[in-house]
């Protein structure tokens, strides 16, 4: 069976450690993800997809201010990016336990990192693995990087299983909705 897979092309950076972390560093980091990964649904929600399932929708007034608060978070988000500009973005692939992307300047297989991946234009913090470089092969735009992830924290773990489901669901979702379409 193959493992579920989040794709994107999201904003990239990578750091080479002598150690990947431990004890209270572990802990904060794995916190920190945590916390990004509960609040990134309510990013990837908008307009009418937020109460799919309700039978009515939510008061107008509700609706207002959900539109005032968006509007809010593109404003202190556009504000964060200029003074703290992203760096480039790359292609990836995560699962549970890997993490791949393609490089121009890759680290070297066995280097251990800490990779930080921007995954929502609207949230400046990013996603923050401890990573293991197991490969680094050719491919067509660079070099192509295969890490293993170490993300000790089970909590943190779940948040990201759960990261991966929703875009394979929405990837599901979307084929469904474009055959439908032609049909």
């Amino acid at each position: 069976m193959n493992a579920l897979r989040y794709q994107d092309n999201v904003p990239l950076r990578w750091q080479e450690l002598t150690a990947l972390p431990s004890g209270a560093e572990e802990e904060r980091i794995a916190r920190d993800n945590s916390r990004l990964l509960q609040l990134l649904p309510f990013l990837e929600e908008s307009g009418q997809e937020q109460h799919p399932h309700d039978e009515e929708p939510p008061p107008r007034y509700i609706q207002l201010l959900e539109q005032r608060l968006l509007l809010l978070t593109e404003l202190l988000a556009d504000l964060l990016a200029q003074s703290r500009p992203l760096p480039p973005s790359h292609e990836i692939g995560i699962t549970a336990n890997t993490l791949d992307w393609i490089d121009d300047e890759p680290p070297a297989p066995g280097a251990l990192l800490l990779v930080e991946l921007f995954l929502h234009p609207l949230q400046p913090r990013p996603l923050r693995l401890p990573v293991e470089v197991l490969a680094v092969e050719p491919h067509e735009d660079g070099q192509q990087v295969h890490a293993r992830l170490h993300v000790n924290a089970d909590h943190a773990q779940a948040e990201l299983e759960k990261l991966i489901f929703r875009q394979h669901r929405r990837i599901i979702a979307s084929r469904r909705q474009g055959r439908s379409q032609v049909s």
